[in-house]
């Protein structure tokens, strides 16, 4: 089911942004994982991605992405990283999508088709917000993400 008129807010988020590969993507939530155990920080919230594009580099698959991670106060980040004290994404449409990521791109579809059926125009990437992540691969049908999308609020 899609929703419409949705918000998205997180506080004291910490955000890194850059083009990596999946491997350097899995990294990176490593390192960001140590740093919020190390500072005495308590994740507040589910960890947010959205990928603003996808390129083919010498054979590898670079992402354009950017992750998101609630915590539970304002912190000094290490270099590379970007403290937020809000992130508020709103006129957002929704979809959920329940089950394996490898069926994760039929939501997505769905999401888009709707979109295009309605004439709604997109105004943001898409934010995959992990509500429930597998605990192990056993589980990874019990997988829980919400997908949200700005669009504009112009009628043309």
């Amino acid at each position: 089911m899609i929703e419409l008129n949705q918000t998205y807010e997180m506080n004291n988020v910490i955000s890194y942004r850059a083009k990596m590969t999946q491997q350097e993507m899995n990294d990176t939530m490593n390192r960001l994982g140590a740093f919020i155990k190390d500072s005495g920080l308590t994740k507040n919230g589910c960890v947010t991605t959205t990928t603003f594009s996808v390129e083919n580099v010498s054979g590898a698959q670079l992402m354009d992405i950017e992750i998101l991670c609630p915590v539970d106060k304002a912190c000094n980040v290490p270099q590379g990283f970007t403290f937020k004290p809000k992130f508020r994404l709103t006129n957002a449409a929704k979809i959920t999508h329940k089950g394996s990521p490898a069926n994760m791109q039929n939501s997505v579809n769905e999401l888009v088709g709707y979109l295009n059926q309605n004439k709604l125009t997109p105004i943001t990437s898409l934010y995959n917000v992990t509500v429930n992540e597998p605990k192990s691969p056993a589980d990874i049908d019990g997988m829980v993400v919400d997908m949200y999308i700005g669009v504009s609020n112009n009628i043309l």
